[in-house]
Order: C-alpha cells, then structure tokens, then sequence
C-alpha cells in the first residue's frame, strides 16, 4: 500500500526538467508570443499580461528584406526584447482524471540571441501555468 501511494503522489506531480541560463531583465518587458489559444498557449498571454509585459503576437508578415548591391538580408521587425515558444499536448488522464500533457516553454532574449530558461516535462496544464510563472518572476493569479 505504501508504494502505491508513493507512485500515486510522483504520477499526480509530474516530471519537470529546467535550465536557467540567464535573467529576465525587468526594465524591458516586451515579448514576442505565438499566435492562437489553444491548449497553454492562452494560458501563457494571459500571465504575461497580467504580470506587466507588453505582448506582441508574432505574424509572418513582419519581415524586412534590405537589398544591397548583390546583396539582400530579410530578417524579424519585431521591437521585443524576448520571445516565448510554447509546446503542450495532451497524452492522457491523470489519476485525478485532469488532462495531463507535455510542455515545454523557451524564453529567448532577442538581444543577445540566448536562451534565458528552457523548461519541459509531463503534469497538469495547472502544474505547467505554476512552472511558467515562476520562471517569468510572476506571483499574480
């Protein structure tokens, strides 16, 4: 019975892998999101939104191309310090019976082109929401 209940209590938890690489730097809090709502996605905006960042929803119809000579370069006009990708998909039923999936979220800085976190792994989208707002330094319900 013991064991039971120890494998019952890691399958509720989850699993969840994190490296931190940098920090968020708190003066510039404009960040590039994926389009859509579904699945975490929604959930992630509306975090980032409640905790003071400045989203801007990235559209494929932001590029500029600069022509020189021989020449060209395309590349994002985005003016955002960071960018999140967001991952989530939905493999089964906890033992609680809540939808559990797999996650991953990435902050890259734009300025230097580094991952500031990198965070995955396998619970309930509400164990991913908790993760993602403490790695973004977020206390807001």
């Amino acid at each position: 019975m013991k064991y039971v209940l120890i494998i019952m209590t890691i399958a509720l938890m989850g699993c969840v892998n994190t490296d931190v690489y940098g920090e968020i730097d708190p003066n510039d809090m404009t960040i590039l999101v994926p389009p859509g709502n579904g699945r975490l996605v929604r959930d992630c905006k509306k975090i980032l939104q409640k905790c003071g960042w400045k989203t801007i929803v990235k559209s494929r119809n932001h590029r500029f191309t600069e022509f020189s000579g021989n020449t060209s370069d395309s590349y994002d006009i985005y003016k955002v310090r960071y960018e999140l990708r967001v991952y989530a998909e939905y493999v089964d039923l906890g033992l609680d019976f809540s939808p559990r999936i797999n996650f991953s979220f990435t902050l890259i800085d734009n300025e230097t082109g580094e991952e500031v976190f990198a965070s995955g792994g396998t619970g309930s989208q509400r164990a991913a929401r908790n993760r993602f707002k403490q790695l973004i330094g977020c206390s807001v319900d």
